[in-house]
């Protein structure tokens, strides 16, 4: 037994030391404050050591914003890295400290495990090797080796966290459960900011016929996919867990403003999937939270439902009359008296069954917000008019995702991690990139960059951006040094963009010769750009695309002035590689998702990580009907929010965007650890609140 406890600890000792030593070799590393970067990985470990469980907050309430990959140019690896290591380092250093027999995981938590960490190990494996080596750097794109990595290392970090979380959960499940869901609110309170400052500052917050979805902070959609979508889906099912255990009015109302903030954040993706992520395990969670704690038979519940239709179809029929009556700024107005109505009834303990007279009033509030975003000339309409074309489509793009599978073994343990863009590429000109930017250390050091290698629809739709400051007068001015080998057209934008859709630009197109100057200057024409409010002010984006297919250009040095003469780039030479550089693709982002949760883990991790994650999945999938789920309060709220991406999963990949794979790993273990009996049973506590 004693040897046992020294091989636990020593093998906790190495993975902190390993920890550690990856933390600051990617601190030293870091493109634009390396210094900063330590001092803060440093930090952060020396907090998580003093406060063991803190990190259990930490991860989620920083996840939705610590990554500055726009200013950075890093896509495979980030700052929220070195949060994740600091927590790794510091929670296994105090397990290899504390001298205290190893304790067991339950069988069915080692099994998981170990099942995870192989499929890992060999989906690592194959995605190397099947990569062809890369001159990049730091900055290598998604069809290079270092894409195995950014698309492994949630899994990694999960399964490194996992020994840490057991231990939180020895000392309690239900504290381990709080401290995730106060991270949880702090992050979803931050998305909801964002969501609405990003609306205010470009298409206007009521503004909702423009065709804009917001992204917030989540950087990996500069390629699409489903980021948001997923976090969303994950993260409502705690802003009702808020609502549902607060105990007094005030907590009640900052929880139910929490919910009208994170349901606008939810409708303004207008995505589709998103409505059903969030709707369905919203609707299955009001079901089991009244039945299983009111006792209510169907047939009440049945008439409580079509009570609910009713009362809804009216409310909507009124908001409709207002807002045709009135128009928009009506509907505002009878919003905000509503909701003055609510919080003068919830202001004061004394109100006899405050909860279900604020309860119906938010339910409502809720309804008129619906109403406003979805009513007639939204945007969403059109989402909904094209929903059978886009769905032939997506079948179209799994049948093609599904055809990379081209040997048993591709089969069984999959085509590698992160490999799944590089192999769709090279299937025909039909799934091309939209683009390129390659660094090329040269001698000079440049930028290679290129356009669609065929086809002109889909010219123009990758750029290599830059955020520089904003001009509200005169005309920007360009100098670029380039080579090319063919004829090609360049072209240079200054917008006000926050990632992808653009408000207003300053531009122009410059033709390149083989033989002609290697130097070229030029103004771009457009209005000034305008800054917006000062707590919500546009970003100014660079932007350069290649407009000719099949021609690469090499840009050696580029220089932006503004209009009274300074010089507004940074690292214009790529001296640095592409630190301040970011590639961001608009419109067209299909060779870089399957746009679906199965198909993505069948197709580079093979039937065995799907087997693996799957069983993942559904064992967390089962808490709420566990044994060691039903004494849980917190039970169903988790599972919702299982489901919830799992929903998302239907119709968009997940496991690409790493930040919001970690914490849908992260729950599905805590669930699945929950159900497997893991945790010290619940204390006695008050009833759920009616």
């Amino acid at each position: 037994m004693r040897r046992s406890a020294g091989l636990n600890r020593a093998a906790h000792g190495a993975v902190a030391l390993a920890a550690l030593a990856g933390g600051f070799w990617i601190a030293v590393h870091h493109p634009i404050a390396p210094a900063a970067a330590m001092l803060g990985f440093g930090t952060i470990a020396l907090v998580a050591a003093r406060w063991p469980q803190a990190w259990l907050t930490l991860l989620p309430a920083a996840l939705p914003w610590l990554d500055f990959a726009p200013w950075t140019g890093w896509v495979a690896v980030g700052e929220f890295d070195l949060l994740v290591l600091a927590a790794i380092a510091a929670g296994h250093a105090r397990l290899a400290w504390r001298d205290e027999p190893a304790s067991r995981w339950p069988k069915p938590v080692t099994g998981i495990a170990a099942l995870l960490a192989l499929t890992l190990a060999i989906g690592i494996a194959r995605g190397v090797l099947d990569a062809t080596p890369s001159t990049s750097g730091w900055f290598q794109s998604y069809l290079d080796p270092l894409n195995t990595w950014r698309v492994a290392k949630s899994l990694a970090w999960t399964l490194l966290l996992l020994p840490l979380l057991l231990r939180a959960l020895r000392d309690s499940a239900d504290a381990t459960y709080e401290r995730i869901a106060r991270g949880m609110l702090i992050g979803l309170a931050l998305v909801a900011f964002a969501v609405l400052r990003e609306r205010v500052a470009y298409p206007g917050w009521l503004d909702f016929t423009k065709p804009y979805r917001t992204v917030a902070w989540f950087w990996e959609m500069h390629v699409g996919g489903a980021a948001i979508d997923a976090y969303v889906a994950l993260a409502t099912p705690f802003a009702a867990w808020a609502l549902w255990h607060a105990t007094t009015p005030w907590r009640w109302s900052c929880a139910a403003l929490l919910a009208l903030l994170v349901l606008y954040a939810g409708l303004t993706t207008f995505s589709r999937g998103v409505y059903l992520a969030v709707g369905a395990p919203l609707a299955w969670l009001g079901l089991w939270l009244s039945h299983g704690h009111f006792g209510l038979d169907l047939r009440r519940w049945m008439l409580r439902v079509a009570l609910a239709l009713i009362a809804a179809a009216l409310l909507a029929a009124v908001v409709a009359w207002i807002e045709d009556r009135y128009g928009l700024s009506g509907v505002i107005a009878a919003l905000v008296l509503q909701v003055g109505v609510w919080l003068a009834w919830t202001a004061s303990e004394r109100t006899r069954r405050w909860r279900r007279g604020a309860g119906l009033a938010l339910a409502a509030t809720l309804l008129v917000e619906v109403v406003v975003v979805l009513g007639a000339g939204s945007f969403m309409l059109s989402r909904f008019a094209s929903s059978e074309h886009d769905f032939d489509n997506r079948v179209a793009h799994w049948k093609s995702g599904i055809g990379l599978i081209a040997t048993p073994v591709d089969g069984l343990i999959g085509i590698g991690i992160g490999r799944l863009p590089a192999h769709y590429v090279r299937t025909g000109p039909r799934h091309e990139l939209s683009g390129s930017a390659r660094y090329d250390p040269g001698p000079p050091p440049a930028v290679l960059l290129a356009g669609a290698p065929t086809s002109p629809r889909l010219t123009g739709l990758m750029r290599l951006t830059q955020r520089v400051p904003l001009a509200t007068t005169g005309h920007y001015r360009a100098t670029l040094v380039t080579h090319v080998d063919k004829p090609a057209v360049i072209g240079i934008a200054v917008c006000e963009t926050h990632l992808i859709y653009a408000r207003a630009c300053q531009d122009n197109d410059i033709q390149l010769l083989p033989d002609g100057p290697a130097r070229r200057d030029v103004v771009l024409e457009g209005d000034p750009l305008t800054r917006g409010p000062a707590w919500a002010p546009r970003e100014a984006v660079l932007a350069l695309a290649v407009l000719t297919p099949g021609v690469d250009v090499r840009l050696e040095r580029i220089s932006l002035q503004a209009p009274d003469g300074r010089e507004l780039l940074a690292n214009g030479d790529f001296a640095a590689g592409l630190a301040h550089w970011f590639p961001s693709a608009v419109y067209y982002y299909l060779p870089w998702h399957i746009d679906n949760l199965l198909l993505e883990v069948l197709i580079e991790r093979g039937a065995l990580g799907l087997v693996a994650l799957g069983l993942l999945a559904g064992g967390a999938a089962w808490l709420p009907f566990s044994a060691g789920g039903r004494a849980r309060t917190w039970a169903p709220f988790l599972a919702a929010s299982l489901y919830g991406v799992l929903l998302v999963g239907l119709v968009s990949s997940v496991m690409d965007a790493p930040r919001v794979a970690l914490l849908a790993l992260l729950l599905a273990c805590l669930g699945y650890t929950a159900a497997a009996g893991s945790g010290r049973p619940p204390t006695a506590s008050p009833a759920a609140p009616a």
